[in-house]
C-alpha cells in the first residue's frame, strides 16, 4: 500500500531552477563489506567530503565484528578513496569525535567497553588514509569504561573531550584532556568546575585562536536541573564564561543535542519545545527549539516554529546536526518520523487557526529533513523532508545526519539508507549522500515556503510536491482503475501537451495540442504514473501523480 500512496501528489521538477548545479543522489555501500554501514560523521573541505561510518564486518550467520570506513568524497558523489580500517571503538549508536587538521585526519578514540580504559588519538594521511601515529592516554585509575565525545585543535593544544565511569560505582566524571601540539603528550586534564550530578561535555568549538566553547548536558546545581549549557576556556585553561540553560528540564543526556558557534561568538543550540516556556499564545505542538544567545548569555533569538508530524500524536520532528553557511545562516538537518504525507503548518495559533484533518488516507514513513533559518533572526527560511524511492517502490533514506554548504551554494548532506530486496523485505542499511540546490523553495510561486514541503528523488532529477489546492487540472477519481476524467480550472482554457511517464523515467505515450478532457489508462498494468502538462509555449505547469489500481 504504501508504494502507491506516497505518490497521491502533484509533482514538479525542480531542474528549472537548479540549471547550474548538480543535483542528485546516491546510496553507497561504504567499506564494500555487503552488510550495514552507516555513515556517522562527515566534514567538508575545500568540496571534498571525509567521512567516517560505522561497518559491520565478519558476520557467519550469528555474530559479527566492528569496523570502520574512512574515506573522501568529490561534490559529484565519486570515491577519491577510502579504507577499512578496524581497532577504532566508533560504536554504531555513538557519536564520533575527530577532525582534519591541515593533511591529517585525527580521531579520538574511546574505548567505550570494559577493555583497557584508555583513550587513543589515531591519526591518518589526509590524502592516503594511510595511519601514521597512535597515541595513547590514560586518564585515572580504577576505570570501568570511557567515552569521548569531541576533539578540537585549539593553540597549543589539542583538547579532547568525554566522560568515563570509576569502577564499581554509579559516578560518570566528565574530562576534557589538554594534549601538547608538539609533543603529544597529556599536559592538563580539567572537569566541570561546578557541583554536578552528572555532565557530558558534548561539543568543542574553537571559533577563534583565544577561545574554546564547550557545549555540555545534563547538570544538577542546587537542585536545579538543567540539561545543557556553554563554558569557554582561554588560551591558559581558565574558564572564561559559563551559560546554564533555564528552560529545559527534562531531556538532559537522552536528547539528541545539536549545537553551533557562530563567527561572532554566539552560541546556536537546539532544546525540547516546552509550552509552558513558550510566548503567549505560543504555537501548536512544535517538536523542538532552536536558541541563539549572545557572548554575555543573553538570548538573541529563538526559533519555535518548525512545526510538527501530526500522525495521531505519535509523530514528531528531529534535528540531529547544524552548520553554518558561508552567508552566516544555519542548516539543520534530521528526519521526520511517521509523518503524515501533508503539509503541516509551521505557525499554529490556536485563537485564530483550525487544526487540518488528519487524512487518514495516507501512510506513515520515516524520511530526511532539512531546514534553514537565518542567522541573524532565526527566522525559518525553508523546510522540507526527502522522499526517495528504490527500483521497487521502496522508500529508502530515512535520516539526513549531517548537511553542508559548497562553494557554489549547493548543499551536501549525508545520512541513512534501508535496503530491501525485490521482496520488499529490509536487508540492510547502506550510507546515503544527496546534493540539493541552495534555495528549498521554489521562487515562481509554485510552492508555498510556509509549509512543509516533500522532494522526491526517485527520478533522475529531484522532484518537490506541490501541496497547491489551486493546481490547473484535477484528475478524478485518483487512484483508478484507468479512466480518469480531467477538469480544467483555468479562466482562459486552451490547447496543451502532455507526457505520460513510468516511475523510472520511460516515456509510456505523449499528445501535442490537445484539449485535455481524460485519460485512457486501462490497458497498462496498475502501477504509479506522472503526467507532465506543458502549455502552447512549452513551459511546464504542472506534474501530476496517477494511480491506477
Amino acid at each position: 500500500m504504501r508504494k502507491i500512496i506516497l505518490f497521491i501528489f502533484v509533482f514538479v521538477f525542480v531542474s528549472m531552477y537548479t540549471q547550474a548545479q548538480a543535483v542528485w543522489s546516491k546510496t553507497w555501500d561504504s567499506g564494500d563489506t555487503g552488510l550495514t554501514n552507516r555513515i556517522k560523521s562527515s566534514h567538508l573541505v575545500n568540496d571534498t567530503l571525509y567521512f567516517v561510518t560505522f561497518n559491520v564486518c565478519d558476520f557467519d550467520g550469528q555474530s559479527w565484528n566492528e569496523c570502520n570506513t574512512i574515506g573522501m568524497m568529490d561534490a559529484e558523489g565519486n570515491i577519491l578513496n577510502d579504507r577499512l580500517v578496524n581497532g577504532l571503538s566508533i560504536i554504531e549508536t555513538g557519536k564520533i569525535p575527530w577532525m582534519i587538521v591541515d593533511d591529517k585526519v585525527i580521531l579520538l578514540d574511546g574505548k567505550g567497553t570494559w577493555e583497557t580504559p584508555t583513550m587513543d588519538i589515531k591519526i591518518f594521511d589526509r590524502y592516503t588514509l594511510d595511519s601514521l601515529a597512535t597515541y595513547t592516554y590514560k586518564i585515572r585509575d580504577s576505570i570501568d569504561f570511557n567515552f569521548g565525545s569531541g576533539i578540537q585543535s585549539f593553540g597549543d593544544y589539542y583538547v579532547a573531550s568525554g566522560w568515563y565511569r570509576i569502577t564499581d560505582t554509579d559516578t560518570w566524571p566528565d574530562f576534557l584532556l589538554w594534549i601538547n601540539k608538539e609533543t603529544m603528550e597529556l599536559d592538563t586534564i580539567t572537569e566541570y568546575p561546578f557541583v554536578k550530578e552528572s555532565v557530558v561535555p558534548e561539543f568543542l568549538f574553537a571559533y577563534t585562536d583565544s577561545i574554546l566553547s564547550v557545549y555540555f548536558s545534563g547538570i544538577t546545581i542546587r537542585d536545579a536541573a538543567h540539561s545543557r549549557g556553554v563554558m569557554n576556556f582561554d588560551k591558559q585553561k581558565d574558564l572564561t564564561f559559563i551559560y546554564l540553560d533555564s528552560i529545559d528540564h527534562r531531556t538532559k543526556h537522552s536528547y539528541p543535542h545539536s549545537a553551533l558557534v557562530m563567527d561572532n561568538g554566539n552560541m546556536v543550540y537546539k532544546q525540547d519545545y516546552d509550552a509552558t516556556e513558550q510566548p503567549w499564545p505560543g504555537t501548536w505542538n512544535s517538536d523542538f527549539d532552536i536558541l541563539c544567545i549572545d557572548n554575555e548569555g543573553k538570548i538573541k533569538w529563538r526559533f519555535n516554529k518548525p512545526g510538527y508530524s501530526y500522525a495521531g500524536g505519535i509523530a514528531f520532528k528531529e534535528v540531529y546536526n547544524m552548520s553554518k553557511t558561508k552567508d552566516g545562516d544555519i542548516l539543520a538537518c534530521g528526519k521526520t518520523m511517521w509523518h503524515s504525507n501533508y503539509p503541516t503548518l509551521f505557525e499554529y495559533n490556536w485563537l485564530e487557526d483550525t487544526l487540518p484533518t488528519y487524512p487518514e488516507v495516507f501512510d506513515i514513513y520515516e524520511a530526511p529533513y532539512i531546514l534553514k533559518l537565518d542567522g541573524d533572526t532565526g527566522e525559518l527560511l525553508w523546510q522540507y523532508s526527502i522522499i526517495e524511492y528504490d527500483e521497487y517502490g521502496n522508500i529508502g533514506p530515512y535520516a539526513l545526519r549531517q548537511v553542508h554548504e559548497l562553494s557554489d551554494g549547493s548543499i551536501i548532506g549525508t545520512g541513512w539508507s534501508e535496503i530491501y530486496n525485490e521482496s520488499g523485505q529490509n536487508i540492510k542499511d547502506d550510507s546515503w549522500v544527496i546534493r540539493l540546490p541552495s534555495d528549498g523553495c521554489i521562487e515562481t510561486g509554485n510552492m508555498e515556503c510556509g509549509f512543509e514541503n516533500y522532494v522526491p528523488t526517485s527520478t533522475n532529477d529531484p522532484i518537490l510536491i506541490d501541496m497547491r489546492e489551486d493546481k490547473p487540472f484535477v484528475f478524478y477519481p485518483n487512484p483508478s482503475y484507468g479512466l480518469y476524467s480531467v477538469d480544467d480550472k483555468r479562466e482562459n482554457k486552451s490547447k496543451i501537451s502532455y507526457e505520460i511517464f513510468e516511475i523510472g523515467g520511460e516515456s509510456l505515450k505523449k499528445e501535442k495540442d490537445v484539449y485535455l478532457d481524460q485519460i485512457d489508462l486501462t490497458n497498462h498494468s496498475s502501477k504509479v504514473y506522472f503526467i507532465k502538462i506543458y502549455d502552447a509555449k512549452g513551459h511546464q505547469i504542472q506534474t501530476e501523480s496517477l494511480v491506477k489500481w
